[in-house]
């Protein structure tokens, strides 16, 4: 994702949560929608760095469109090393972030998909996330159904690739943001 993208998405972050939060868009939403995206803001510093900005607009986004961040991102604690591969080896397409040391706070972030890692050490769930877009691209796979709504903002809004047709879904959203 080039520098321009991220731009797009840190001045789109302020207008993106404060769509999420308008009464009219909660209505029709479980109180617990609101009580994640609570949980993402009371995790974040006082005065948060970019990624930690980043990493909570993407989650309400992803909310905000009716999917499930667990969908996209695996967290593992400091747990045993055979179990984490275990589970990696299963996992279809996802991001996923070990805590390597709890004290010193340090953690692998990578993608894995069809149970293989294929980037590791990235740094950052937002990185990640980008680097998993140019992965589907480049490679030409296709999206989790799950997550597509997702996949198709950051596809068509974000990096404007073959915006023409929007979902419903998408294209309330780009209207949002724009207004």
């Amino acid at each position: 994702m080039s520098k321009n993208k991220y731009i797009l998405l840190n001045g789109d972050s302020l207008v993106l949560i404060a769509v999420h939060f308008r009464p009219r868009h909660l209505r029709h939403r479980d109180v617990d929608v609101t009580t994640v995206v609570h949980r993402h803001f009371l995790k974040a510093p006082s005065n948060p760095t970019i990624n930690i900005t980043r990493d909570i607009v993407i989650r309400c986004l992803m909310l905000y469109l009716g999917e499930s961040a667990d969908q996209l991102f695996k967290e593992y604690d400091d747990t045993d090393e055979d179990s984490v591969a275990q589970d990696l080896a299963v996992q279809e397409m996802k991001i996923y972030s070990i805590q390597t040391n709890l004290s010193e706070g340090t953690e692998d972030i990578g993608i894995v998909i069809d149970g293989t890692k294929v980037l590791t050490a990235l740094g950052s769930f937002p990185r990640a996330c980008a680097m998993l877009i140019g992965l589907t691209y480049a490679l030409n796979l296709a999206y989790p159904k799950e997550l597509r709504y997702t996949f198709e903002a950051f596809q068509k809004l974000f990096l404007e690739l073959d915006c023409s047709k929007l979902s419903p879904k998408v294209n309330s959203l780009k209207s949002q943001l724009l207004a």
